[in-house]
C-alpha cells in the first residue's frame, strides 16, 4: 500500500531493498545510543506487531525518512522516526505522523499513540506539540532526561 502524501513524496512499507539508506538516516539523525545495527533492525522489525514505513521519492525510491511503531492494545507506540537532516522541514515527518495517527479508532480498540523523545529533541518536540500530542511523563537524570508524548484520537 502506497499512500502519497506530499507531490512526487509517498509512503509505502519498509523493504529489505531500504535498509542501507534507513541505516544511514539513522546514522545521522541520532546519537550513537539511540541507534539500531542492522541486527537490531532485522529482530525489530521480525516481530509480529512491528510495522516499518518509510517516505520515499516516488520517482526514484530514494528513502528520505522512516518510521518504526508496534501496534498494541489500547495504543500504538512509535519505537522511531526521523527524516534525513537534508530533507527535514518539508512535511514529512509530520505526513508520517499524520498516517500513524489516523490510526486511532475505538473499532480496532487503539485509542493513543505514544512516543519517547529526548529533552534535547526540541524540533521533534515542537513538531509533536503543533500537532497536540502532550507530554504526559519525563524519565531519566536531568542530562539526559526522556518525554514521553501522547496522541489521543477524537
Amino acid at each position: 500500500m502506497r499512500s502519497t502524501v506530499i507531490d512526487g513524496v509517498a509512503i509505502r512499507w519498509l523493504i529489505g531493498r531500504d535498509m542501507d539508506e534507513v541505516l544511514g538516516i539513522d546514522m545521522v539523525s541520532h546519537e550513537q545510543w539511540y541507534r539500531w545495527n542492522r541486527a537490531e533492525w532485522a529482530q525489530i522489525l521480525k516481530e509480529r506487531d512491528t510495522v516499518g514505513r518509510v517516505i520515499v521519492d516516488e520517482e526514484t525510491s530514494r528513502v528520505y525518512g522512516f518510521v518504526v511503531y508496534r501496534l498494541r492494545q489500547p495504543s500504538i507506540d512509535i519505537l522511531k522516526l526521523a527524516v534525513h537532516p537534508l530533507f527535514r522541514r518539508r512535511g514529512m515527518a509530520a505526513s508520517m505522523l499524520r498516517e500513524i495517527e489516523s490510526k486511532i479508532t475505538q473499532r480496532c480498540g487503539r485509542m493513543s499513540v505514544s512516543m519517547d523523545v529526548a529533552e534535547r529533541e526540541l524540533p521533534m518536540q515542537l513538531l509533536l506539540n503543533k500537532r497536540w500530542w502532550r507530554c504526559v511523563t519525563s524519565v531519566g537524570p536531568a542530562h539526559d532526561r526522556v518525554m514521553r508524548f501522547v496522541f489521543r484520537g477524537q
